[in-house]
């Protein structure tokens, strides 16, 4: 569900945007050689404040044209600061979940010739009854261009807990490589079904080329840099 609302952050994001394709100079016309809009001297820039952007509460963010997109417990968030159109596509709603994961920046993929954002989200359904409480994760697609809503799907998970990571770790073609934690799953994003899960996976490095770079410490607590297949979690490389 698409929701548009004024953000609290366009002002600011807009302010990024003009940081990033530079600052015209006045046209003040001058006369016997002295400008009529003198510039005024300044100190030079030596550091950036993080909070100008407006962003940092909402967590990682992703860059596409002039539309800052923002992964967040709700849904994925917009803004469009060149429009200010903004809003946010909602994950499902179910119970509000207590022990927030650590929320990675959204993925902006070319699918099926279409340019879509990749989110994720924690989902919590409490069981009634004899059903018991489920935990799953929301993989939602948004049409990067229209804001609107092209797909979701859920992937089964653990009980959710304040901190750990959760995020797309990278695209590869077709697939997309989600982690939770310890937890990689793998999805194709033209079907949207989970193609394999792997528990207890080492960190992921990087994804291409259908490979998945992964790093682990061995049993002399040495860092390994290794491979993985895309196609099927196998390790390719050592």
């Amino acid at each position: 569900m698409r929701q548009g609302s004024p953000r609290p952050w366009t002002a600011t994001a807009a302010a990024l945007l003009l940081l990033l394709v530079g600052c015209g100079g006045g046209s003040g016309k001058a006369r016997s050689g002295v400008p009529s809009n003198p510039p005024r001297a300044h100190d030079p820039v030596t550091k950036f404040a993080a909070a100008e952007t407006g962003l940092h509460d909402d967590g990682e963010f992703a860059l596409d044209g002039t539309t800052v997109w923002v992964s967040t417990q709700e849904g994925l968030k917009y803004n469009d600061v060149a429009t200010g159109d903004s809003g946010i596509v909602k994950v499902y709603a179910g119970r509000p979940v207590l022990q927030k994961p650590q929320l990675g920046a959204p993925v902006v993929a070319r699918v099926a010739e279409r340019t879509v954002v990749l989110s994720v989200a924690p989902v919590t359904r409490p069981g009634t009854g004899t059903r018991v409480t489920t935990y799953t994760i929301m993989l939602l697609a948004v049409d990067a261009r229209t804001h609107e809503e092209v797909w979701r799907t859920e992937i089964p998970s653990d009980a959710f807990a304040t901190g750990v990571d959760l995020k797309i770790a990278g695209v590869d073609g077709d697939t997309a490589v989600v982690t939770y934690g310890a937890d990689m799953t793998t999805v194709d994003l033209t079907t949207h079904r989970m193609v394999w899960r792997k528990p207890n996976a080492p960190s992921v490095v990087a994804v291409g080329v259908g490979t998945i770079a992964v790093v682990a410490s061995d049993r002399f607590l040495e860092r390994q840099v290794y491979g993985l297949s895309v196609a099927n979690g196998e390790r390719t490389w050592t």
